[in-house]
């Protein structure tokens, strides 16, 4: 099924390897940085194919975000907080949620937003598409300077999922994937 309602179910089905990395970013460690960076330039009517690339190519731009706190073996760089819960949420999750936000619902406005990481709008529930994140999946092992943690972004279409991808910016590994067309 194609991104869009209207959309060419043949580029939909065809299945094309990830957008190769983008040119390394250099980010900063102010979590607004992220409103100077340029949006991208993707249609919001796009299949699903295009979809896919745009999710995976936010994700290892929000895995560059998390690198630039990250200190393997020792305390990240970033200032860790208590979520309610007590689960830890650290600068770098918030910069990386941040880009994220600014990234994909620019290109995909009619989307509703849910993260783990921003305080949930119930206003998503009357979209027909959704955007689900975890900017930075696995914050604790981040916080302490341990290296599996990932940057997990889903789009969903009618309550069903569409797409997933996972970016593990530690191995440079990217498994993204859409219904139906494997990963």
């Amino acid at each position: 099924m194609p991104w869009n309602e209207a959309g060419d179910e043949g580029r939909a089905r065809a299945f094309l390897d990830c957008a190769p990395p983008p040119a390394r970013l250099k980010p900063s460690c102010d979590p607004s940085f992220a409103a100077d960076i340029p949006p991208l330039s993707v249609d919001a009517d796009i299949d699903a194919l295009a979809a896919r690339d745009l999710l995976a190519s936010a994700a290892r731009e929000a895995g560059v975000v998390a690198l630039e706190y990250f200190r393997p073996g020792a305390r990240t760089s970033a200032q860790v907080e208590t979520k309610v819960g007590g689960s830890p949420v650290t600068a770098a999750d918030l910069a990386a949620d941040s880009l994220l936000k600014r990234r994909l619902l620019d290109a995909l406005p009619e989307a509703g937003w849910l993260s783990e990481e921003t305080i949930d709008d119930f206003e998503r529930l009357g979209r027909r598409s959704l955007i689900v994140v975890d900017p930075i999946d696995g914050t604790a092992n981040f916080a302490r300077g341990v290296p599996q943690f990932c940057v997990s972004i889903a789009a969903t279409v009618g309550h069903e999922i569409e797409i997933g991808v996972i970016y593990d910016p530690m191995m440079d590994e990217l498994f993204a994937a859409r219904r139906g067309g494997g990963a």
